[in-house]
């Protein structure tokens, strides 16, 4: 008998992986994730949530998508390893990401990628009002071209809203990064930041931990 059932839990508390069935909603937590469904909501275009390791960033990504995933006006988008050595590897993921065919063509220029990703864009979130979220998590691995592009992107906009919901979740070693792009760092509706659980946070989730996971479960 597995050592949880022992405990009277239904499934494994202690794993490492980011299962948002046992998210801690601290009031930062639950803050940060009102204040994404706000932004995501209103089309305000890119929104980032910092934090230091183990602050809770991708166990909160798995939240906000289990939160969004069943409502048929929003196709949530999901980047893991935001890792592209060029500007090509980057479109082509995010065509792929996306689900756009541009057909087998082996000849695609940089343009002709950034001209389909508008595309389904305006069509996605004009023509059929869907709002398009693209999150991606350990958005510190993005490098400057990376960051350029999705600028461009978040250009994509009518009078009103912006078609391009980005979500960037990262360690802090981004901010300074994205401080010194100007016309990057005005375009950040949302800036939040995610601390460690204080000493009182602490001591409630410790003393009732085996409660809340059987809670949870």
């Amino acid at each position: 008998m597995s050592y949880f059932k022992i405990l009277g839990l239904d499934r494994e508390p202690f794993s490492t992986s980011p299962d948002p069935a046992f998210f801690y909603e601290s009031q930062e937590h639950h803050a940060a994730l009102m204040r994404l469904m706000i932004e995501i909501r209103l089309k305000r275009g890119l929104s980032l949530i910092l934090g230091d390791v183990g602050t809770g960033k991708t166990t909160l990504s798995r939240k906000l998508f289990q939160m969004l995933k069943e409502r048929t006006d929003i196709i949530f988008h999901m980047v893991m390893d935001p890792t592209y050595d060029s500007e090509k590897l980057l479109l082509d993921s995010l065509v792929r990401t996306f689900g756009i065919d541009m057909g087998l063509g082996p000849d695609r220029s940089i343009l002709d990628y950034k001209e389909e990703i508008k595309k389904y864009l305006y069509r996605t979130a004009v023509d059929e009002n869907k709002i398009v979220v693209l999150l991606v998590d350990e958005a510190q691995k993005l490098n400057a071209m990376s960051l350029e592009i999705l600028r461009v992107m978040l250009n994509y906009e009518t009078n009103e809203f912006k078609l391009l919901q980005v979500v960037l979740l990262g360690q802090l070693e981004l901010l300074p990064r994205l401080r010194e792009i100007n016309n990057l760092w005005d375009r950040i509706s949302l800036k939040y930041m995610l601390n460690p659980l204080d000493e009182e946070e602490t001591r409630l989730m410790n003393k009732g931990d085996l409660s809340i996971y059987s809670r949870l479960s």
